[in-house]
């Protein structure tokens, strides 16, 4: 486990905002962009009445897993989890098929035969920069195995926490050819697998009769000069970017995720600065809802806007509604309590931190919510016992929790200072 001495006091009161990860985010968009421009150049002239089959009947076929089969995937599990715990990346590079990926996403496309070639030529071009990308993310993010689940292939559901704190569920798709492989990836904050989402988007910007319209390409193009703007530390100017796409690529669940990252980047901005907050990630919420009524994975996006509003029934309705998707997920119970602190509900919050850490001991952010219960309790004695055994189980100095505001009371307070002679 990394350890972040800069992420130790941070308080739970200021709600963990949600948005995907931008690395994600920049290799689905880069892919679909590489792809489509090769379709574009090669149908400039071409005037015909496409009919996409975008959920292809194989691909709705559930695979039957014998009881080999079975074995073989929770030893496959094992050693996946076992990359992941060593951050050993070349586990997965040997064991992800990016090529499988690409070829289910043309499924289903009408294309002619030079398309068609056009097409592979662009998925090859696009395959091995974008697998190098997204091993890079899962090398660098904290994945934690929930359970196998039977999609249409065997699937491996994991909890996913990335490197700038939020969170998402993937499931690992499988399929077995000599050995068992990753085929495809289904982020539940996307709403659907990868290879249907390339499809989708594919479709949009290939040329139907009546000539053709580069809307989609455009709105993924800015929604990438949007990123750049935002990685360059200009939030308002990356928002400001993206409000010019036509509200026709609102259908589009990547366009949107951008946006929802650009709202999410100058909310934090806002936040900084002590400016009103949250109108623009709002504003994004609000077209997902529009578009995307039923997108299972907005229960995740859907806590940073109810919070920010204070609905906290609506949160926990979202917490319930992920739950059901996943199961009893010990992380769901810190970001419940998350609005159980906000409600000033200290033992309910205490007790879902203390379940948390009973079932994932090394869960720092448990300690946060523990921290935030008990300050707010005034308990200054199991204060004093949380902070010491914390300082000594990873061995930090005091001195880390020393400016920290939401702290200076307890300083103040006899058991604090005795605390700080100790």
């Amino acid at each position: 486990m990394i350890f972040n001495y800069s992420n130790l006091t941070r308080s739970p009161r200021c709600c963990r905002l949600f948005v995907f990860n931008e690395k994600y985010l920049s290799w689905i968009a880069g892919l679909i962009l590489c792809v489509s421009s090769l379709i574009v150049v090669s149908c400039k002239s071409k005037e015909v009445a496409r009919k996409h089959d975008l959920d292809p009947k194989d691909e709705l076929v559930r695979v039957v897993t014998s009881d080999e089969d079975k074995v073989e995937i929770k030893l496959f599990q094992q050693e996946l989890s076992e990359a992941f715990d060593n951050a050993d990346r070349s586990f997965l590079e040997k064991r992800f098929n990016i090529k499988r990926l690409l070829e289910m996403a043309v499924k289903g496309l009408d294309l002619a035969g030079k398309e068609k070639a056009d097409f592979g030529r662009g998925m090859r071009s696009a395959g091995p920069s974008t697998k190098r990308q997204l091993v890079d993310t899962f090398m660098n993010s904290n994945l934690r195995f929930m359970k196998s689940v039977n999609q249409t292939r065997p699937a491996l559901l994991y909890r996913m926490i990335m490197n700038d704190d939020s969170f998402t569920y993937v499931e690992f798709h499988l399929e077995k050819s000599r050995k068992w492989e990753i085929v495809d990836l289904y982020f539940y904050t996307n709403g659907k697998p990868t290879s249907h989402m390339v499809r989708e988007a594919s479709a949009q910007m290939l040329p139907n009769k009546g000539g053709l319209d580069n809307e989609m390409l455009r709105a993924l193009k800015k929604s990438r000069e949007s990123e750049v703007l935002t990685k360059q530390g200009k939030p308002r100017k990356a928002w400001e970017k993206w409000k010019t796409i036509s509200p026709k690529a609102h259908h589009s669940r990547v366009v949107l995720t951008y946006g929802y990252m650009a709202a999410f980047q100058l909310c934090q901005a806002e936040i900084e600065t002590n400016e009103d907050v949250g109108s623009e990630l709002k504003e994004v919420f609000s077209l997902m809802s529009k578009n995307f009524p039923n997108d299972p994975g907005f229960a995740i996006l859907e806590l940073a806007v109810h919070h920010l509003n204070g609905d906290y029934d609506k949160y926990r309705d979202a917490i319930n509604r992920i739950r059901k998707q996943v199961g009893d997920d010990p992380y769901l119970d810190l970001q419940e309590a998350i609005v159980d602190l906000a409600e000033e509900e200290w033992d309910v919050a205490i007790e879902r931190a203390e379940r948390s850490l009973r079932e994932e001991p090394e869960t720092l952010e448990a300690y946060d919510v523990l921290w935030a219960a008990n300050l707010g309790k005034k308990d200054y004695k199991r204060m004093t016992e949380l902070l010491s055994s914390f300082v000594e189980l990873y061995e930090v100095e005091k001195s880390v929790f020393i400016d920290e505001p939401s702290y200076q009371e307890y300083f103040a307070s006899p058991e604090g200072q005795a605390w700080l002679k100790e």
